[in-house]
C-alpha cells in the first residue's frame, strides 16, 4: 500500500477495503447482465450500506473528518470525496516514483459518491428536512390525518394510570 492509505487508522484501512470489494462485485454484476442481477444488486448494496454505517461510526468519520450520518448526502458525499482525494494524491506519488498504487481509497470513494447520489435522487433529504421543520402540532396533526387515512384512531389517553413496577403499592393511583 501507499503512504495515504496506511497512514488511515487499520480499522478504517479494512473498511474501505471491504467498500472497495463491494464496488468490484457490483460492477461484475452490472457487466454479467444476469438474470438475478436486481437481487444480488439489493444484496451488495445492503452489504456496502452497513459497511458505511461502521465506517460513519468510527472516531476517524467523527473526530477527523466531522461527519457521522450515513444517511446524510452532505456527509457521504464529504467522505467519498475525502477518499477519492487520497487516491489522487497516492496515485501521484506512486507514478512519480514508479511504484505501483493500489485503488481500494478510489472504489471505497467512488461507492460513498454514488451512495450520495442515489439518497439525493430518492428524496428522503428532502423529507427528513421537511419533518425537521416542523413544529409539533403540524407534526401530530398530519400523524393523525395519516392515521385516519389507515383506518386507525389516534391513541385516546386512560388518564394517565400508573403500575407498580416492584409491588410495593406506593404510586397505586387512589
Amino acid at each position: 500500500m501507499g503512504q495515504r492509505f496506511d497512514s488511515l487508522p487499520k480499522n478504517v484501512q479494512k473498511m474501505v477495503k471491504r467498500l472497495a470489494d463491494v464496488q468490484r462485485e457490483e460492477l461484475k454484476v452490472l457487466r454479467a447482465h444476469l438474470p438475478d442481477e436486481e437481487a444480488r444488486m439489493r444484496k451488495l448494496i445492503d452489504k456496502g450500506n452497513k459497511v458505511a454505517e461502521e465506517l460513519f461510526c468510527t472516531r476517524f468519520a467523527m473526530e477527523e473528518l466531522g461527519v457521522c450520518y450515513p444517511d446524510s448526502v452532505d456527509d457521504l458525499v464529504e467522505m467519498g470525496e475525502f477518499f477519492l482525494g487520497e487516491y489522487a494524491l497516492e496515485r501521484l506519488f506512486a507514478e512519480e516514483n514508479g511504484e505501483a498504487y493500489d485503488e481500494d481509497l478510489f472504489y471505497a470513494g467512488a461507492y460513498l459518491k454514488q451512495s450520495a447520489d442515489m439518497l439525493a435522487d430518492s428524496g428522503y433529504n428532502e423529507f427528513v428536512d421537511a419533518i425537521d421543520d416542523m413544529e409539533d402540532d403540524e407534526l401530530d396533526a398530519l400523524v393523525n390525518k395519516l392515521l385516519e387515512k389507515a383506518g386507525e384512531e389516534p391513541p385516546k389517553s386512560d388518564g394517565g394510570r400508573i403500575v407498580p413496577l416492584f409491588g410495593d403499592g406506593k404510586d397505586r393511583k387512589q
